[in-house]
This record gives structure tokens, C-alpha cells and sequence, in this order.
């Protein structure tokens, strides 16, 4: 047992030695760490105070250009207006024929007094924006003889009053020199700024047409077919009532070959103008093409008393393969209403009268058409049998 009881006491000599040498450690450490933390933080602190400490200084020159930069603009504008008031002021001076020596605040001793009352105000100085008015105050000149200078209260009065005459023309000049500064600043307002300006202005229905119409008739030119139908077509919808617009599109279509959309165009441009015989004339001329003479004289229907001999004769050319005589012999009245001594309707209408056994009538318009003259020699050839044959007299 006091072995074992030896044994306890040297082991617990041994754990606070043990135990103090860790707890030194330790500390140690923490004193380490804790010293990195603090010199870290003062090195980043120096830093933050540099970087600002840098800032301030850039900040503060610019400031510092900044005013030098506006004392200068000042100084400039300065220089110009006082240039531009004295330059006034002196052709002023020299209109009124005024001495140059009063703009300069001298006053001179004159040989007798001038009251206050007796001086004349200025006129007023007008400003040309804003049309208000500034009246400066008279000044009164001080003019003393010699004699009274040499007394000492006089004197002392003539110095107060040479003062104040001093101080008010003083305050003259700067009113002066304000409202001169004033006027020519209104002065430089007032002058036209020379500027150029771009502005877009949006082209009328008209302006607009007028410009695709032309384009149009480039690309026609320059054989872009295409090109041209597009623009005619995009004035159509802009306009319907452009027809000279619809026949040269109409005859663009016809030109090659698709006959269908001609006509639906043209069908509209005459529900548009019924009265407008070219479109029906060249509606007819593209069912002539497609060989549908019915639908041709349809067309030219509406009109057939027009006094207009190329929409006549398509209606003769129309109904005689039609075999409609009747329609082809009031063309070929109204055409000799238009010519009465063309031998050409005389002869068409005879054959016609001829066709239709109306023999009398017809040796009748045989003989006015020889008689007109004018015909070929077979025409001439061709009447004088048909008179022989019919045997009427």
C-alpha cells in the first residue's frame, strides 16, 4: 500500500507540471494570435486612411481647376463687355458732343455754382428685351471761386461736398456701367443664332404618288417590269382613282399575257368610271384576245352612242363577226355624223345594208362613196359591181 500510495503522490507532482506547461503554451499561442489580429487591423486601417487621404487630394484638384476654369470664362466675358460699354459710351459721348473727360469722373472748378435743381436728368436706359426703364439719379457738380477756398469752413465744406460728388458719380458710373452690361447682353439675345436644322416632314397622299409614279416609270425604262407593277399597284391602294395609273398596270399585265388579272382590273377601274371608255375599250381588246367577241361588245355596250370614232369602229369590227347589224349600222351612223365625206363609212355601211338585203339603201351609200372619192382602186372596183349587180337605180 505505500508503494502504491508513493506511486499516486509522484503522479499527481507530475500532472500540475504537465498542466502548467500546457496552459503556458497555450497562452502563448493566444498572445501570438491575438497580436497578428491587432497588426492586421492597423495595416488595413493605414491603408483605408491612404486611399481616402488620395481621394481628397484628387477631389480638390479638380474643384481647384474647376474654378480656374470659371474665373476664366468670367474674366473673358468680362474683358467683352467692358470692350463693348466703352465703345458705346464713347460714340455716345462724341453724338452729344459731350467732353471724354466726364466718363472719366474729373470735375472740374467752374467760375460759378450750379444748383442741384437746374441739372438735367439722363434719359432712361431702355433694356431691348424687356423694355423696363432704370433712371439714374442727377449729380450735382460742386463749383467753388477761388476767393471763398481760402476760408477754412468753406474749405472744409467744398471738401465734404467734392467727397460726396465723388461718391455719386461713383454710383453713376457702376448704374451705368450695369445697365450698358445689361443692354449688350440683351443685345448678344437678340442677335440670330445661324443654325441648321434637319426636320422630317411626312409627303402627302399626293407627294407620294407623284414620287411612285416616277419611280415607276424609271423601272419601265430600265425594263425592271416588276418592279414597276409593284409601285403601280401600291399607288392602287393608295388611290383607286388613278386610272391612267390602272391602264398602264392593266397593260403591263396584258403584256404578258395574264389576261384574267387585266380584266379583273379593269372591271374595277370602269365600276369606279363607268363613263371611262378607255377602259372598256381596252377590257374589249383582251376578251378580243381570248377570242370571246360576246363578252367585247358587253364592254362597249354602256357607250355605244359615244361620238368617238376609235371606240365606233372597235364596236363594228365587234358585231360584225358578231353578225349584229343593227349595233354595226348605228356605228357607222355615228361615224359619218363625225365625217360626212368620208367614202369609208359610206362604203362599210353599204356592205352592211348589203348583208341585210336593204338593196336600195345600200346602191345609195355605194354611189356617196364613189362620189365622196378617197377609196382604193379595188374599193371603187368593188362598189361600181355591186351597183351593177343589184340592177337599182
Amino acid at each position: 500500500m505505500s508503494v502504491i500510495n508513493q506511486m499516486l503522490k509522484d503522479l499527481e507532482d507530475r500532472n500540475p507540471a504537465q498542466s502548467n506547461k500546457s496552459n503556458q503554451a497555450t497562452a502563448t499561442t493566444q498572445k501570438t494570435s491575438s497580436i497578428k489580429v491587432i497588426l492586421i487591423t492597423i495595416g488595413v486601417l493605414l491603408l483605408l486612411n491612404g486611399l481616402g487621404l488620395y481621394i481628397w487630394s484628387l477631389i480638390q484638384e479638380n474643384r481647384e481647376l474647376n474654378t480656374k476654369n470659371i474665373t476664366l470664362a468670367a474674366t473673358v466675358t468680362q474683358d467683352k463687355v467692358q470692350t463693348k460699354t466703352q465703345a458705346k459710351t464713347q460714340a455716345k459721348a462724341q453724338e452729344k458732343n459731350l467732353p471724354i473727360a466726364l466718363q472719366h469722373k474729373e470735375v472740374k472748378p467752374q467760375s460759378r455754382l450750379i444748383k442741384p435743381e437746374q441739372i438735367k436728368p439722363r434719359p432712361q436706359v431702355k433694356s431691348l428685351e424687356h423694355k423696363t426703364t432704370a433712371t439714374i439719379p442727377p449729380v450735382a457738380t460742386v463749383v467753388v471761386d477761388k476767393e471763398e477756398l481760402s476760408k477754412p469752413n468753406i474749405s472744409k465744406q467744398i471738401n465734404s461736398k467734392q467727397a460726396t460728388s465723388k461718391q455719386n458719380i461713383a454710383i453713376k458710373t457702376t448704374i451705368q456701367n450695369k445697365n450698358l452690361t445689361s443692354e449688350a447682353a440683351n443685345v448678344d439675345v437678340l442677335k440670330p443664332k445661324t443654325s441648321m436644322s434637319v426636320s422630317r416632314r411626312q409627303l402627302t397622299s399626293e407627294e407620294l404618288i407623284e414620287q411612285k409614279i416616277s419611280k415607276a416609270e424609271k423601272a419601265i425604262n430600265a425594263n425592271n417590269l416588276t418592279k414597276a407593277e409593284q409601285l403601280f399597284e401600291e399607288i392602287l391602294i393608295i388611290d383607286p382613282k388613278q386610272q391612267q395609273v390602272r391602264k398602264k398596270l392593266a397593260a403591263l399585265w396584258f403584256g404578258r399575257k395574264s389576261f384574267n388579272e387585266a380584266i379583273n382590273l379593269l372591271s374595277q377601274g370602269i365600276a369606279l368610271a363607268p363613263e371611262n371608255s378607255e377602259l372598256r375599250s381596252m377590257q374589249a381588246h383582251v376578251y378580243l384576245q381570248k377570242g370571246n367577241l360576246k363578252q367585247a361588245y358587253n364592254s362597249l355596250r354602256a357607250l355605244a352612242d359615244l361620238p368617238q370614232q376609235e371606240y365606233q369602229l372597235l364596236i363594228v369590227n365587234i358585231t360584225q363577226q358578231l353578225s349584229n347589224y343593227d349595233a354595226a349600222i348605228n356605228a357607222y351612223k355615228i361615224l359619218l355624223d363625225l365625217q360626212p365625206e368620208n367614202s369609208r363609212w359610206h362604203l362599210g355601211l353599204a356592205t352592211i345594208y348589203d348583208k341585210t338585203s336593204e338593196f336600195v339603201l345600200a346602191v345609195s351609200e355605194y354611189n356617196l362613196a364613189l362620189a365622196q372619192g378617197g377609196l382604193s382602186q379595188d374599193s371603187s372596183h368593188f362598189a361600181m359591181q355591186r351597183i351593177q349587180a343589184l340592177g337599182v337605180k
